[in-house]
């Protein structure tokens, strides 16, 4: 499960209503789940990949929709640090090797009004694997 601020996304909610005529699929290859649980299995394992790829890449990954939409890794320093820090974010994150700076997956879209911006929540393995490349000197653009 994947989790965002207010939001929380199961596999089988990603098939986000694409025409099922866009896809072939038959029982045979996956004869235990319905057309959209195997499809959002797909975008799921995905959505995987690029934050995946984000994490150990360092990328910024436009999403294909109509609007502009981002997914990408998000600085926090400063005063907002040391705030997060107090709330018991980025306590894995050696303050002193990173002069304050942390990391945080974030969903960035634009609407009528400007930008908004999402934290991804993401589980531990990839926010143990955040905290480490911060530690040993890993900064994201």
């Amino acid at each position: 499960m994947i989790t965002g601020t207010a939001y929380c996304v199961n596999p089988k909610d990603f098939y986000w209503g694409a025409p099922q005529s866009l896809y072939k699929y038959s029982e045979e290859m996956c004869p235990c789940a319905r057309k959209n649980d195997y499809l959002g299995q797909i975008w799921s394992y995905c959505f995987k990949l690029v934050l995946d790829d984000i994490i150990d890449n360092s990328i910024t990954f436009r999403l294909p929709t109509s609007k502009e939409a981002y997914l990408e890794m998000r600085d926090v320093s400063g005063e907002e640090f040391k705030r997060a820090r107090q709330r018991g974010a980025f306590r894995d994150v050696d303050f002193l090797k990173t002069n304050f700076h942390g990391y945080q997956l974030s969903y960035r879209y634009s609407i009528k009004a400007g930008r908004r911006r999402k934290t991804i929540y993401v589980n531990r393995k990839m926010k143990n694997r955040i905290m480490a490349n911060v530690n040993n000197g890993k900064r994201y653009h």
